[in-house]
């Protein structure tokens, strides 16, 4: 609904068969976070752009001190 001129949030325009999350309103509603989506929704190759920078730096981080000791050390195997 971002994309369609005077169109209610969540409601009507290209998007009508899509369902938005309250947490995805709530992004939409804040002034300052909207910016944001305005910016995303009109340039989506820049949406697949940071989007893809930003998967890939948590893909590649690992999770080193978040799994339990014994899961890391020898994979799910291990911990069984």
């Amino acid at each position: 609904c971002l994309r369609t001129a005077g169109c209610p949030l969540g409601t009507g325009g290209d998007d009508a068969n899509q369902m938005m999350l309250l947490s995805d309103m709530a992004l939409a509603w804040d002034p300052d976070f909207r910016v944001h989506l305005e910016a995303f929704a009109a340039d989506e190759a820049m949406l697949a752009r940071e989007f893809g920078a930003a998967f890939k730096k948590l893909t590649e981080l690992g999770c080193e001190g978040v799994l339990q000791p014994e899961v890391a050390a020898g994979g799910l195997a291990a911990a069984r």
